[in-house]
C-alpha cells in the first residue's frame, strides 16, 4: 500500500481564514450602524468659505473670508434637524447680503437650501442694471454646474458609489485654477435660476418704458479740434512740470521726451466719430426736448431725427425681446411635468444666516432670496416682522392731539412773542418818539416834559435777551458802519439837549 494521501493544510486554512475575515467585516458593519450614521452625518456638513460667490462683487469675497462668519446652525440642521433625513439629495448656494455695521460697509453671506425632489434647472440668469434687462444661460456658459459637494477634510470619508446628498451650485473648472477678471465681474451679476409655477402665475408682461444702447456718434468738428487742443496742452504742462521737478531736485530728467497725448482718431470721411451711450425714459424725457438737448449738449453732429429713429428701433427690439422672454418663460412651465410641476410648488426654501462675535444678525435677516427664488419658506434666525397696521392705528389715534399741540404751541408764541423780538420792537418805538420830539421842538408839550437823564434812560430801556451773538458783538471791535451810527446818535442827543436849553430860557424869560 502506498502512503495516505491527505489534502493540503495551507489551502484549507488559507479558505477558511478568509471566509471567518470577510464575516467579519460584514458583522462589523452591520454591528455598527452609530458609526454609520456618524460618518454619513459629518459627509453633510458644509464650509461655506468652499461655495462659489455668486451675485456680489467678487473683489470682496477675500475680506468676506476673513470675516469671523459662522454657519453653527446650518450644519446642526443638516446633520441633526430636520434636513438631517431627507431621502433625496439637497441642492445649496451662497449669495452675500450687503450692510452696515458701526458705519462699516461690508457683505454678509448667506446660504440658501433647496429641499425638493427635483432638482433645480441647470441655468443661470444674468442681470444688467444699466439697462435693466436680464438673459437666461446654461450655467456652462459661466463655467458653473450642481456638483456633488463632500467638505474637503472630509473627502477620505466618502465612500465609492455611496449617493451625494448634498449638491452646490460651485465652479466646473478644475480645482486651483485662478478666476480671471472677466469672469469674476460676469459672475456679481448672476443669479441662481428656478421657474416655480405658483410664482409664475404672477408675472405679467412688462410695458417698455426706457431704453439704453450705444450707437458710433458723429461729433462737431469745432469740438473735437478744441479737445485735441487741450489734451496736448495739458500733456505738454505735464511734461514741463516734471523736467522742472527734475531740474529743481538736481536730477536728469529722464523721462519722454515728447508730451504724450491721445487725439480723437478721423474716419475714411473726414469725421470723427465716437461710442457714444444713450438712456431714454419715457415718464421723464419728451423725445422732441430729448434729441435737441443731446445734440446741443454733447456736440453731436446728427439730425434729431436720426437720434428719433435709433430711440424706436431700440423700443421696437425692447418690446420684440420681452415679448419673446415672456414666451419663453410660458414655454418652460409648459415642458414640466406634473410630478416636477408639484415639486417645485411644495418645495421647501430654507434661508441660513451665519453668527458672529460682535455683529447682531437678527437685526438684518430677510427672508427674500431673489426675483425667481422668491421668499424663503423658513429663515434662520427668524425676520423681523413689523407690524406696520399698528404703526397706522398709533397715527390716526395721536395725529389731532399732535397737531392741537403744535397749534398752541404756534398760537403761544404769536401771543406773547420772544423776549428778544419784544425789545427790539421796544428800541424802535422809543426812536420813533425821540424824532417826533426834534420834529416839533416848540409845542409846549415837549417843554413841559422833562427830559430824563442817562442813567434812568438807561434803566428804563429793556434789556435785551442775553445770546451768544450779543456776546460775540460786545467783544468784537466796532465796524465802520457801527462808529458811524454811534456818532449820529451822540449828534441826536446833543440836538435834544439843545433844543430843551432853548425851551427852558424861553419859559423862564416869561
Amino acid at each position: 500500500m502506498g502512503p495516505k494521501r491527505t489534502a493540503p493544510k495551507t489551502d484549507s486554512t488559507t479558505t477558511t481564514t478568509t471566509t471567518s475575515t470577510a464575516s467579519k467585516k460584514v458583522s462589523s458593519k452591520a454591528k455598527n450602524p452609530e458609526l454609520e450614521e456618524k460618518r454619513k452625518s459629518k459627509l453633510r456638513k458644509i464650509d461655506w468659505r468652499e461655495l462659489m460667490p455668486i451675485g456680489f462683487e467678487f473683489a470682496t469675497w477675500s475680506d468676506m473670508k476673513n470675516e469671523k462668519w459662522t454657519f453653527e446652525k446650518l450644519n446642526e440642521e443638516l446633520t441633526r434637524g430636520e434636513l438631517s433625513k431627507t431621502d433625496y439629495p439637497l441642492y445649496v448656494f451662497m449669495g452675500a447680503q450687503p450692510i452696515v455695521e458701526n458705519k462699516i460697509a461690508m457683505n454678509m453671506p448667506y446660504i440658501v437650501v433647496f429641499d425638493c425632489p427635483s432638482p433645480p434647472p441647470s441655468k443661470i440668469a444674468s442681470t444688467s442694471i444699466q439697462s435693466g434687462s436680464e438673459e437666461i444661460y446654461d450655467c456652462s456658459k459661466f463655467g458653473l454646474k450642481w456638483a456633488p459637494y463632500v467638505k474637503a477634510k472630509y473627502e477620505s470619508a466618502y465612500l465609492k458609489g455611496t449617493p451625494y446628498q448634498i449638491y452646490t451650485l460651485n465652479n466646473s473648472e478644475r480645482t486651483g485654477k485662478a478666476i480671471s477678471a472677466e469672469k469674476s465681474l460676469a459672475l456679481q451679476y448672476l443669479l441662481p435660476y428656478i421657474r416655480i409655477p405658483r410664482l409664475a402665475k404672477d408675472v405679467k408682461k412688462p410695458e417698455v418704458r426706457s431704453v439704453h444702447f450705444s450707437r458710433d456718434v458723429h461729433f462737431k468738428r469745432d469740438y473735437v479740434l478744441k479737445l485735441n487742443k487741450e489734451a496736448q496742452t495739458k500733456a505738454e504742462e505735464v511734461l514741463e512740470k516734471a523736467k522742472k521737478e527734475a531740474e529743481d531736485a538736481g536730477k536728469k530728467y529722464r523721462g519722454p521726451a515728447k508730451p504724450k497725448y491721445t487725439l480723437w482718431a478721423e474716419n475714411k470721411e473726414g469725421k470723427h466719430v465716437k461710442r457714444f451711450e444713450f438712456s431714454y425714459n419715457k415718464d421723464v424725457d419728451d423725445l422732441e426736448s430729448f434729441t435737441e438737448e443731446m445734440i446741443d449738449d454733447n456736440h453731436i453732429d446728427e439730425e434729431p431725427e436720426t437720434l428719433k429713429n435709433w430711440v424706436k428701433e431700440e423700443f421696437k427690439k425692447k418690446r420684440e425681446k420681452v415679448d419673446q422672454d415672456f414666451l419663453d418663460m410660458e414655454n418652460e412651465l409648459a415642458a414640466y411635468t406634473k410630478e416636477q410641476a408639484t415639486n417645485y410648488d411644495e418645495a421647501k426654501i430654507y434661508k441660513f444666516y451665519p453668527s458672529h462675535e460682535t455683529i447682531d444678525v437678527h437685526k438684518y435677516a430677510s427672508g427674500r432670496i431673489n426675483r425667481y427664488w422668491g421668499n424663503a419658506t423658513k429663515t434662520f434666525p427668524e425676520e423681523i416682522k413689523k407690524d406696520l397696521s399698528t404703526l397706522k392705528k398709533i397715527k390716526e389715534e395721536d395725529m389731532a392731539a399732535y397737531k392741537n399741540l403744535i397749534d398752541k404751541e404756534y398760537l403761544h408764541k404769536e401771543a406773547n412773542g420772544d423776549e428778544e423780538m419784544k425789545s427790539v420792537q421796544t428800541e424802535e418805538k422809543e426812536e420813533v418818539e425821540e424824532e417826533e420830539e426834534q420834529d416839533e421842538p416848540e409845542k409846549p408839550t415837549v417843554t413841559t416834559t422833562k427830559k430824563p437823564s442817562k442813567a434812568s434812560a438807561k434803566q428804563s430801556k429793556p434789556k435785551p435777551a442775553t445770546t451768544k451773538n450779543n456776546k460775540r458783538k460786545e467783544m468784537d471791535p466796532p465796524t465802520e458802519d457801527q462808529k458811524e451810527d454811534n456818532e449820529e446818535e451822540v449828534e441826536e442827543e446833543k440836538t435834544v439837549e439843545t433844543s430843551s436849553k432853548k425851551h427852558k430860557t424861553t419859559k423862564n424869560g416869561k
